[in-house]
């Protein structure tokens, strides 16, 4: 061997020396390291946008009129992985003098109604609680929501007038 073929051999192996360093030659494993989380889920959405028309049409002579309700035509559905979370009602504008506008919405599996609620003047910060203790759960069967109006003869003849109900989710019991 002469002195250029040492010199050949001595960069070959200099060179794999660097290949094996620099970790190109893989070992029998590797590890990587991740990052995961999982968000606050709080979603509530209803079967109509629209309830229609309640109508208080009907009296017995010498008693006020009669109460009405929709018959429980819209219902919502709800995801939360929340704990002790409630679903509150407010209504856009208070109603009018000698009406009441109610609200029952039914528990979702985990959760407890307040039943049937008054919702008159559940308007800007008079949030009213429909359902209470809700946890972890995703539910979209049977969450009826059923809709009462009354208007006592005090009230008059009163045009059809629109009304936005919003449903929310918040902490609370």
């Amino acid at each position: 061997m002469n002195a250029r073929d040492i010199l050949k051999i001595s960069a070959l192996m200099a060179a794999m020396g660097m290949v094996v360093s620099s970790g190109a030659i893989a070992g029998d494993s590797a590890q990587q390291t991740l990052n995961y989380q999982v968000s606050a889920i709080n979603e509530i959405s209803v079967s109509n946008a629209s309830v229609g028309t309640l109508i208080v049409s009907t009296a017995t002579a010498g008693l006020q009129p009669d109460e009405v309700d929709d018959g429980g035509a819209t219902s919502y559905s709800i995801t939360t992985n929340g704990t002790g979370k409630k679903i509150t009602a407010t209504i856009s504008e208070d109603m009018p003098a000698n009406m009441t506008l109610s609200l029952q919405a039914v528990a979702p599996t985990v959760g407890s109604s307040e039943g049937k609620v008054d919702i008159s003047s559940a308007s800007g910060e008079n949030a009213v609680d429909l359902v209470t203790g809700i946890t972890q759960v995703a539910d979209n069967e049977g969450n009826t929501l059923t809709y009462y109006l009354d208007a006592d003869v005090a009230a008059g003849v009163v045009a059809s007038t629109e009304r936005t109900v919003t449903l929310t989710i918040e902490d609370g019991s």
